[in-house]
């Protein structure tokens, strides 16, 4: 949509051109005209108003790069304002430029059924809305037994889940020799040898 604004504010004198300018003329803002929601769109990502690219329309590739900016830099405050103020959110760290660039938990996802849904359940376990028994217990009032259901020895948080369930300690072990393997090829051996 802003695309098209900008290809027809550059063609001056053009029936179009007319048009927007008619548009602009006339639109009020609770009109749903096409100047209006542009209007609105450039308002929401503090870009110049359709009046002043009208007057003095910017090149495709200036355009682009300030457009590229103006919607990072809103949905990067946006994250970050939510990832501050809600609590499913606290252990998610924003990259840079998220727009562009996903979670590390979706970049390392290939194309089919079984990594995505992998990685939704990383998802879920990050944000602590996976729904473990502990949870559906809560929910339940206790008609449901916050009991884990792979070893029956505890009940079953996000902690015996992750680090103590005896049913998941060989995939446990096979994660963690992956992780320390991964860590000594990064540090060359540093963070490894300190811990020892």
């Amino acid at each position: 949509m802003l695309a098209l604004f900008l290809s027809i504010s550059r063609l001056d004198g053009s029936i179009e051109h007319q048009i927007l300018e008619w548009e602009l003329e006339i639109s009020t803002e609770f009109d749903n005209s096409f100047i209006c929601r542009i209007s609105k769109i450039l308002q929401k990502y503090q870009l110049p108003t359709a009046e002043e690219i009208m007057k003095n329309p910017p090149s495709k590739y200036i355009w682009k790069k300030q457009l590229q900016k103006a919607i990072n830099d809103y949905w990067s405050s946006i994250w970050t304002e939510e990832c501050n103020t809600k609590s499913t959110l606290k252990h998610l760290s924003l990259q840079n430029n998220p727009v562009n660039n996903p979670h590390n938990i979706w970049k390392c996802v290939r194309n089919n059924q079984y990594d995505i849904k992998k990685a939704e359940l990383k998802c879920k376990l990050v944000t602590g809305t996976y729904m473990l028994q502990s949870i559906k217990a809560k929910f339940s009032k206790n008609i449901v037994l916050p009991d884990c259901k792979l070893c029956k020895d505890n009940d079953e948080t996000l902690e015996h889940f992750l680090l103590e369930c005896t049913r998941l300690g060989d995939v446990r072990q096979k994660c963690m020799a992956k992780l320390v393997n991964k860590l000594r090829e990064i540090e060359g051996g540093g963070w490894y040898n300190r811990r020892q």
